[in-house]
């Protein structure tokens, strides 16, 4: 995938964005997405529906690019869940 140095600077071309959606459409499983160093993927894959309670309970948002960890607090915060506590 195409990468560029502004990327974890939260600057991104509109190449970027065609990309990552055409990956997470057709070429990628939701597993695959969340576990992708792309913070649009990751993102897109946080905001999917097929993300069920549970699984936004046990996600590590400390794993995640801060744009989809953003995400995540959002999704866990208008569902009403609780964060993991920290074993």
């Amino acid at each position: 995938m195409y990468r560029n140095q502004y990327t974890d600077f939260g600057e991104l071309s509109r190449q970027d964005a065609y990309q990552a959606c055409w990956a997470f459409v057709h070429d990628l499983s939701i597993e695959q997405a969340l576990n992708d160093d792309d913070p649009l993927i990751q993102s897109l894959a946080v905001a999917d529906s097929r993300i069920g309670k549970r699984r936004l309970v046990q996600l590590d948002a400390s794993l995640l690019h801060r744009l989809p960890a953003h995400i995540l607090e959002l999704r866990r915060t208008i569902l009403g869940i609780e964060r993991r506590n920290a074993a």
